[in-house]
């Protein structure tokens, strides 16, 4: 019901029905004023929809893909407030944003295992003999490290992707992609705790993060 309140409402900014509420007329202003293209909501909103009717994963490719619908489309979205198109700087996007969904299911592992889910792929829990009750336990395992590992790995891959690019994007682009900060360090957090996602270290927040965000705008990198 809440996915299809929100793409109602959007099909109804984009018919200049407004509802009224303040959400949706800050959205319609937004959406006015920077030209936003309505096909990066929708992309949203059903891929959440998706996950709501199957909470799990089956592969990497499916995290990605989710990733990319709901994290990378954010990414586009605010290039466009930045009037920035360019193809260097959607492939710089489409990589952050799937580091960023992949960092969040990572993250998210303690919380999804307290409440009997798991998001982490199943072609990686099979490959690393884990089973879903395992996790659920919440007790970390050399197999399970194992498995984090692997799925750190393609997020720092597309991470590095993403800052790889930095020399060809447009001048500002940057901005759109400081969050780049937060899943670099997680990753460096999760690497440090040799890779238990159950390590309570890892939910504490970086009380330098706003720094970190900040000297990277000073150098225009993210």
């Amino acid at each position: 019901m809440r996915m299809q309140f929100w793409k109602d409402a959007m099909d109804k900014i984009y018919q200049s029905e407004i509802p009224n509420t303040p959400v949706a007329t800050e959205l319609a202003g937004a959406c006015g004023y920077y030209k936003l293209s309505k096909r990066w909501f929708h992309r949203m909103i059903d891929a959440r929809t998706s996950l709501l009717h199957s909470d799990s994963f089956n592969t990497v490719k499916d995290v990605e893909d989710y990733a990319e619908n709901v994290n990378s489309s954010l990414y586009y979205l605010l290039l466009e407030c930045l009037g920035i198109k360019n193809i260097h700087s959607d492939h710089a996007a489409s990589h952050l944003g799937k580091a960023q969904g992949i960092v969040t299911v990572l993250r998210a592992s303690p919380y999804h295992a307290s409440v009997r889910q798991v998001q982490i792929p199943m072609e990686i829990l099979t490959k690393h003999k884990i089973s879903q009750e395992d996790i659920i336990r919440g007790k970390s395992s050399q197999p399970l490290k194992d498995a984090v590992f692997e799925l750190a790995s393609t997020a720092n891959l597309h991470l590095t992707k993403s800052r790889s690019l930095m020399s060809s994007l447009p001048q500002g682009c940057y901005l759109a992609f400081l969050n780049a900060s937060v899943c670099d360090h997680y990753l460096k957090s999760l690497q440090k705790v040799d890779f238990n996602i159950f390590d309570g270290k890892l939910q504490q927040k970086n009380p330098l993060l706003a720094y970190q965000m900040f000297i990277k705008k000073l150098r225009r990198q993210y």
